[in-house]
């Protein structure tokens, strides 16, 4: 795997570690007013699986499973994002928009080394 592409998935995995941080510390912060919701919880589950999603690319490298496990990541960003920006959560906002940095760093990574 090229550094880029380890940056990339490295990248993704920390985004998804500190979206998870991010979604606990709102979760027991009563000032955020988004403490103990259903919303939060999904979150930072969502955050977990893409720690999870990244970690597997990173093992895959390359190969069909692995494209399986981008998408989903894509998909991941893309819906817990949104679900920040209804949360009005910004630490959480901005965690997603570095996993979505991560995504495009590591499948520019991919195409340069194909």
């Amino acid at each position: 795997m090229g550094s880029g592409s380890w940056r990339g998935a490295g990248l993704m995995l920390l985004a998804g570690a500190l979206g998870a941080a991010a979604g606990i510390y709102d979760f027991y912060n009563a000032a955020s007013g988004i403490d103990g919701t259903g919303g939060l919880e999904l979150v930072i589950a969502a955050s977990l699986l893409m720690v999870f999603g990244a970690l597997m690319v990173i093992v895959l490298g390359r190969g069909f499973v692995a494209g399986i496990f981008l998408l989903l990541l894509l998909l991941d960003v893309i819906g817990t994002g949104t679900a920040a920006y209804f949360l009005e959560s910004g630490l959480i906002m901005a965690a997603m928009a570095l996993a979505a940095v991560g995504w495009i760093l590591h499948m520019n990574a991919r195409g340069r080394a194909a």
